[in-house]
């Protein structure tokens, strides 16, 4: 990710609807993965098995299709409850709107979260 690309500053995925914990899970692996090939991983286990010796030398590549997958599947991970706190979080960003019940829109992110990948 350079300064060139569109996504470059981090509140352009947070205003997309990308969460924190995909954006971090997706630029960790970026020139590093872990021995087992695992890609999906919370930011404590992400810590903990962090190593120097698995970072690569070869320049990484930015792929929008693996963000977006691995956000989908951080969304599909949250529970109930975080899941519309996120929502509400989104109906409440600005330039949005809103509707005046926040637990019918919660209510109708929740089905279609099975989809969603922001």
């Amino acid at each position: 990710m350079s300064k060139r690309d569109t996504g470059a500053s981090m509140s352009t995925y947070m205003e997309g609807g990308y969460l924190p914990s995909a954006v971090v899970n997706y630029l960790s692996l970026l020139g590093w993965s872990p021995k087992d090939d695992t890609e999906m991983m919370p930011t404590a286990e992400l810590i903990e098995r962090f190593d120097l010796p698995g970072v690569q030398r070869a320049n990484a590549r930015f792929d929008i299709a693996k963000l977006d997958w691995l956000n989908f599947e951080h969304i599909r991970a949250l529970s109930p409850k975080d899941f519309k706190s996120q929502a509400l979080a989104q109906l409440q960003a600005p330039g949005s709107t809103p509707g005046s019940d926040a637990d019918y829109a919660a209510a109708a992110w929740a089905c279609a979260r099975i989809k969603s990948k922001t």
